[in-house]
């Protein structure tokens, strides 16, 4: 009698961790899919708790981080936007477009100096991109009407 109630109690056991592995695996492509709604539809709180979480789950999703920047800096909080493109650039080969989300959010904040370095540096690796270099030639035109 022991040894089937043993069987039975180690495939539950399997069972249930199989279970739990499942959801543990399918829980981040949730959050995912819940944050990027939610940022779509302007539920910027949402958005950014979602991604939050997500990144204590997976700290290496470049994109999750850039996201969350973009979220954070449309909801005023340039500083923790600039923080998350900052640590999203080391892991990726391309900077620039991080550089360019960085540069705006840099802008936005009124930080001119840093929004134009970022710009600099986007507009050396793509010199036809206009829109950089729009933002390049207005940067330091609103930086002289302030002095």
């Amino acid at each position: 009698m022991r040894y089937p109630w043993a069987v039975r109690r180690l495939f539950l056991f399997l069972l249930l961790s199989a279970s739990f592995a499942a959801a543990q695996q399918g829980q981040p492509d949730r959050l995912l899919s819940h944050a990027i709604e939610a940022q779509q539809r302007g539920d910027l709180p949402t958005a950014i708790r979602e991604y939050e979480e997500l990144l204590k789950l997976k700290p290496a999703m470049v994109d999750v981080r850039v996201n969350l920047g973009a979220a954070l800096a449309d909801s005023g909080r340039f500083d923790d936007a600039i923080a998350q493109y900052r640590l999203a650039l080391s892991d990726v080969p391309d900077k620039n477009p991080i550089r360019l989300n960085m540069g705006l959010a840099y802008y936005k904040k009124g930080d001119l100096e840093s929004a134009s370095r970022e710009f600099e540096e986007v507009h050396r690796a793509r010199p036809e991109d206009a829109q950089v270099a729009i933002l390049l030639g207005h940067s330091p035109v609103r930086l002289a009407r302030r002095e």
